[in-house]
């Protein structure tokens, strides 16, 4: 995996800060999103966004976009997801 990942943000005496409800699964969703042709693991993830500590939260985050249908899981074992593809537009031309 290659790309920019987003920074991490630190507080006083370099811990790190913890992240307002539902600011990580928006972390993750940014992240598929940016690269929309490839599959990631949690822990790809995870690292990608800043958060190398928070598989399972992203594990969670990834449930949750994908329940949603803002992602899909791609693979099963090991688990891998991306982005969702866009939805087809219900406008018509006459």
């Amino acid at each position: 995996m290659s790309g920019t990942a987003i920074p991490r943000r630190h507080g006083r005496g370099g811990q790190v800060v913890r992240l307002a409800p539902g600011q990580l699964r928006a972390r993750a969703l940014e992240h598929l999103r940016r690269y929309p042709g490839l599959d990631f693991s949690p822990t790809d993830l995870a690292r990608a966004i800043g958060r190398p500590g928070s598989r399972g939260a992203v594990i969670n985050a990834c449930r949750h976009l994908t329940a949603h249908g803002q992602a899909v899981r791609s693979q099963d074992r090991p688990q891998r997801y991306r982005s969702a593809p866009p939805a087809p537009s219900t406008s018509s031309t006459f």
